[in-house]
């Protein structure tokens, strides 16, 4: 096929491209992509200042990023945030894939450094840290406050 001048369009759902191969191999078909936005939240009656999140879904894999800055804490989860565009899938040798915090300011606890990760099955991100001289990572710490503002993202497989 060559396309001097425009788009490929398929005439209905559910195709793709065999990429990189000469026949149809399912490992090599690209029939998903997709950009959007999702919502980040804390849950409970959290106010925020900024509540954004962008992700680009290309097969499988899920590229996040999201951006809260917290007004009011409320009732909300001080360790977690819910809401990812898809389930993260299950991997029986790897039950969690993780992801970064790229700047934090304003947080509950004191750390020397500060992640993310989804478990299998999920939808949400939990935080981890460690702090002073441990050595080994603290899981679940409480990281949102009234004020507090994170930045981060996460590269993840879709179920």
């Amino acid at each position: 096929v060559t396309i001097t001048d425009g788009n490929l369009t398929f005439g209905g759902a559910g195709h793709g491209v065999h990429l990189g191969v000469t026949s149809a191999t399912a490992a090599n078909l690209l029939d998903d992509y997709e950009e959007g936005v999702w919502t980040p939240s804390l849950g409970g009656n959290t106010s925020y200042v900024v509540q954004v999140g962008k992700y680009t879904k290309i097969g499988q894999e899920v590229s996040c990023h999201f951006r809260l800055k917290i007004n009011s804490l409320g009732t909300g989860q001080p360790a977690r945030i819910y809401g990812l565009p898809f389930t993260g899938a299950n991997f029986a040798y790897l039950n969690t894939q993780q992801g970064i915090i790229g700047y934090f300011a304003g947080i509950q606890t004191a750390v020397t450094s500060l992640v993310i990760y989804t478990p299998n099955n999920s939808t949400e991100l939990i935080f981890a840290n460690t702090a002073g001289n441990l050595t080994t990572i603290n899981n679940s710490p409480n990281i949102h406050d009234s004020g507090s503002e994170v930045y981060g993202s996460i590269v993840y497989t879709a179920a």
